[in-house]
């Protein structure tokens, strides 16, 4: 019988520690949730609770050791109290994978993000640092994932990492399902933008300017995005934003090395109508990330009409599809060029069409229904296994 017509399916959903700020991740459950719900589901959203992770009276390092306690000890037992009530579970980050082996005797899926953390884990160059703790940590993690029977990717380039490093022993299933919008962004009447943006501090109005959204990791490649303005600064008299997390000491002495500090401006934790104004009103989004595991940011930029101008890495472009213009990462003069090629109305009219038409494979229900699929097969995978 298919899912949908399952009286009172019961879905739990194993969300990520609130404390650790992993904003997207919580835009994905709280997706999934919102979806399920409107279709009828029972769903629940369990995820560990700050206990004695939120004490930082002796810093915020020693709170970190404090939050694995939340984690991994105390949440325990709530994830087994309440794998009880649920036809399956699904956990929506794959850095949650340590809790695989509690309840991998009930149907499961685990959403694979990216593998990238991993991949550093074993020794693989993908540009994440790790500390030795966060390497046994992701060996953690991989051995979870080892043990889960069904694992959804958000893209291609995730989907070949996790049949490489998993394959496909003891009848697991890995899958691909691309991530959707989280978020209804649309591209702003000119006034309504700037009202927003009003707020936003060294931001001048008027005043074009490039955008990133992302963090600060060396991954995101933010050190091409200075050295791009830079090249480009006599001839864009703009401004260059980076919204996300803030620039690190390295990234802020290069700025002021490039002569271009004075033009920088940083918009830390800016909500969702900040980023939507802000993608509104760029000359052009710039994400040249050296690795990622999806591009959610190249997505939203196009919803909301913003230009494009990608790392050629996958899979970004996987997911700008013809939406975008794609270099090097590391290219500046193509980067460069890419920018001032966008000076041209009508080559940005272009893109901001590719990129509108790009986004309509991301409806939320599209991913959704393959979910649903997902579910279906893993639940009827277990009542195969046991007899029913």
């Amino acid at each position: 019988m298919e899912l949908a017509r399952r009286a009172k399916t019961k879905i739990l959903l194993l969300a990520n520690y609130e404390p650790d700020g992993q904003a997207s991740m919580l835009a994905f459950s709280n997706l999934m949730r919102a979806e399920l719900e409107a279709r009828g589901f029972d769903v629940r959203t369990i995820r560990p609770a700050p206990i004695v992770g939120k004490f930082q009276l002796l810093g915020k390092s020693f709170a970190k050791w404090l939050a694995y306690v939340d984690k991994y000890l105390l949440f325990l037992p709530h994830l087994l109290k309440e794998k009880q009530w649920a036809d399956i579970v699904h956990i929506c980050d794959h850095s949650n994978a340590v809790y695989v082996p509690f309840v991998r005797d009930i149907p499961h899926i685990v959403t694979c993000h990216d593998l990238l953390a991993v991949r550093a884990g074993l020794g693989e160059d993908t540009c994440c640092s790790l500390t030795p703790f966060g390497r046994l940590l992701q060996l953690w993690i991989l051995h979870g994932l080892r043990r889960a029977s069904t694992i959804a990717c958000d893209s291609t380039a995730t989907k070949i990492d996790a049949e490489r490093l998993l394959g496909y022993v003891g009848g697991r299933q890995i899958y691909l399902v691309p991530l959707a919008m989280h978020v209804s962004f649309r591209k702003l009447p000119t006034e309504e933008a700037k009202s927003r943006l009003s707020k936003a501090v060294g931001l001048l109005a008027d005043v074009p300017y490039l955008l990133h959204v992302g963090s600060s990791q060396p991954r995101k490649n933010r050190e091409s995005v200075l050295k791009v303005f830079a090249s480009i600064k006599d001839k864009f008299k703009g401004q260059c934003v980076f919204a996300g997390s803030s620039l690190t000491n390295d990234q802020i002495s290069l700025a002021k090395e490039l002569g271009i500090f004075d033009r920088v401006v940083q918009v830390a934790g800016c909500d969702a109508e900040t980023l939507e104004a802000l993608y509104s009103q760029a000359h052009a989004f710039i994400f040249p990330s050296y690795s990622e595991g999806f591009g959610w940011p190249i997505i939203e930029a196009q919803a909301a009409g913003c230009p494009v101008v990608s790392s050629n890495i996958e899979p970004c472009p996987e997911t700008a599809g013809d939406g975008a213009i794609f270099c090097e990462p590391g290219d500046i003069d193509s980067l460069a060029l890419a920018i001032c090629e966008l000076q041209d109305q009508n080559r940005r009219n272009e893109l901001q069409q590719l990129g509108y038409r790009n986004i309509e494979r991301f409806a939320p229900q599209l991913m959704t229904e393959r979910y649903l699929e997902l579910y279906e097969s893993s639940i009827g995978l277990n009542e195969k296994v046991l007899g029913l």
